[in-house]
């Protein structure tokens, strides 16, 4: 496909003799339809209709029980490198008998609290109303309001019947909305009720504001879920309009393996929370982790491989350490129709032999999963991009949070001068992560709201809204240091200090979408503090690098800080040189960054190369 702004639409229509688990596409969103076993419609995403980029589709063939394979992309070093592994579940899943497998009990918990009022309660209660009818007999259910006060359908979870069911309408129809905000007390009511062993405890909690009455404190809530969570409940928080906490309903929720979802102002409730309950149908692997396949006898059914070398997973680094930096750390549940993405790095040449386990319908299982990296290729480059965008944006939401915990949200108002931001560079820990994002963020071409800056061409940045002399550990005036400052403002200005309203929704959305990233987003698109989307054009991700657009010249990243350095040659453009040059490229996999328009500086083998364009 071109780099055009030309709209153009993609349809895929597959058909396989074998079962397929799943379709994937690392380079473009998609839409994907299951017309049977082995038939799908695929079709690209409206708002994905001008990235540029190749199309790239591929699907699994079902293996029986949960498929999974392996893309690698080796890095420079030649020790190791960076890994995708996609995994399905089966593609027909017979209907069980009751009581065999993984049943759902759902806890829907309802603000009726005076903001409510009007359409939005209605809406509400009208998404409840569907959930509950939506479950299959012999599920569990209750449904738990609150304003400033809590009241509950029944003292326990109960099975849902016909009798249940028409109890639970005339219950939420009968639901008025009055008085503040108790979040808190509901959201301690839903996790302290009564779990039955053997069934998927969740809770889908809808507020449209923040907490006013009892409690109200971002931290103690935040606490109190994990103290009272001891059925290990899935906590799904919807966020109705802008007036809510961000940052507590993400944290909510990714701590407990569900989501966070937002609504905006004029988008409709019911749409929205039926569309989240739906993706919760059919529970098929509950509580998934990535073991090693050591020989233990409790890896039943995994016999080991001649090429077996044992892994070990999110570890302090060590020799024998072949996995780290693996995102997400906690895996998701799977239900019926979902894909597992998980991505992290690897060390050392021999297969990865793995074992994905967990409950299986009801029943502890684990697959073998044995990963050649004969296969790595630099060709895979969309690979360590999707890694280093969800890496930055964990890195983002660590910040978020562990600033509420040191206190730093309490400065807001220190005075003139920025003095929030040099207390964020003042904490040891918060100016290392700080700088992964900076660095992440050049290295790989993956901007944010929060690194939006290194985008600019010809701004001078020694003017930062902080002083340079308050930088912590010197180096003032380097590049590196005042692109780190004016990264410590952006994250304190947004992540740190706005914690509700219309910029921390769009922050949630953006944060969200990146944490779950599965293919590319080549114009580094994002929404802004009024809720538009917006993109970059002066920064390419080509291959596996990426340029930035400096004083006329599209520069390597590797290279950024440096720039404008003299380069080591230069190379003209249709020159004998230049042929050998791209011959050099192409055998790489990177001969694509030779289609930017006009000079690049380019850091190859060791040396600093300006392929130049002459004026005419």
């Amino acid at each position: 496909l071109s780099s055009s702004n030309v709209p153009w639409k993609i349809e895929a229509r597959i058909a396989s003799q074998a079962p397929i688990a799943t379709v994937y596409s690392a380079s473009h969103p998609i839409d994907v339809q299951r017309r049977g076993d082995g038939k799908f419609v695929v079709k690209v995403k409206d708002g994905a209709t001008t990235d540029p980029g190749a199309f790239q589709l591929s699907y699994l063939v079902d293996a029986g029980d949960v498929t999974a394979s392996l893309l690698a992309y080796p890095d420079s070093s030649g020790k190791g490198g960076y890994f995708l592994l996609l995994a399905g579940l089966p593609a027909k899943l017979e209907k069980q008998a009751a009581g065999d497998g993984v049943t759902r009990e759902i806890i829907v918990v309802l603000d009726r609290s005076g903001s409510m009022a009007g359409e939005k309660i209605e809406q509400a209660k009208a998404a409840a109303t569907q959930i509950i009818e939506s479950l299959e007999d012999g599920e569990l259910f209750n449904i738990i309001d609150y304003s400033d006060h809590i009241e509950r359908f029944a003292p326990q979870p109960v099975a849902k019947d016909k009798a249940s069911g028409a109890r639970a309408r005339e219950y939420i129809a009968a639901l008025r909305s009055n008085g503040g905000t108790a979040l808190h007390d509901a959201l301690v009511e839903a996790l302290r009720q009564p779990h039955v062993a053997g069934r998927m405890p969740l809770v889908l909690f809808l507020t449209d504001g923040l907490p006013t009455v009892g409690q109200t404190s971002e931290l103690a809530i935040r606490e109190a879920a994990a103290k009272n969570n001891a059925a290990h409940r899935r906590i799904f928080t919807v966020g109705v309009g802008h007036n809510v906490n961000v940052p507590l309903l993400s944290t909510l929720a990714r701590e407990t393996r569900a989501t966070e979802t937002f609504i905006l102002p004029n988008e409709n409730v019911e749409v929205k929370v039926s569309a989240v309950f739906r993706k919760l149908r059919g529970p098929v692997l509950v509580e998934p982790r990535l073991v090693a396949a050591v020989d233990d006898p409790t890896v039943a059914g995994c016999p080991r491989s001649p090429d077996f070398v044992p892994v070990t997973f999110n570890a302090p680094a060590a020799p024998a350490t072949r996995i780290r930096d693996v995102v997400p750390q906690k895996l998701p549940d799977l239900f019926d129709g979902d894909q597992l993405v998980v991505l992290g790095r690897y060390e050392g040449s021999q297969p990865l032999d793995l074992v994905l386990a967990g409950q299986f319908r009801g029943t502890e299982k684990k697959f073998r999963v044995t990963m050649n990296l004969d296969k790595a290729t630099t060709r895979n480059a969309f690979v360590p991009r999707l890694w280093a965008s969800r890496k930055i944006a964990l890195l983002v939401d660590e910040v978020r949070q562990k600033s509420l915990e040191l206190g730093l949200v309490k400065t807001a108002s220190a005075g003139p001068g920025g003095t929030s931001a040099t207390a964020l560079l003042a904490n040891p820990a918060m100016k290392e992560l700080v700088e992964e994002i900076v660095r992440l963020s050049k290295e790989f071409g993956v901007l944010t709201e929060y690194t939006a800056f290194l985008a600019e061409d010809g701004t001078n940045l020694s003017n930062p809204r902080t002083p340079l002399a308050s930088v912590p550990s010197g180096g003032a005036g380097s590049a590196a240091s005042l692109d780190l400052l004016r990264c410590a403002e952006d994250l304190n200005r947004g992540a740190v200090q706005t914690r509700s309203g219309a910029y921390a929704v769009s922050q949630g959305l953006n944060n969200s979408a990146q944490v779950a990233q599965a293919c590319a987003n080549p114009r580094n698109a994002w929404y802004n503090a009024t809720m538009n989307r917006v993109s970059t054009g002066s920064v390419q991700q080509v291959a596996d690098l990426s340029f930035f657009q400096r004083g006329g010249r599209w520069v390597d990243a590797r290279v950024l800080d440096a720039a404008p350095a003299k380069p080591d040659t230069t190379v003209e453009l249709g020159s004998e040189a230049y042929a050998k040059l791209a011959d050099a490229l192409s055998s790489q996999g990177r001969n694509s960054l030779l289609g930017m328009p006009g000079e690049i500086l380019l850091r190859l083998d060791g040396k600093t190369i300006l392929i130049h364009v002459a004026s005419d």
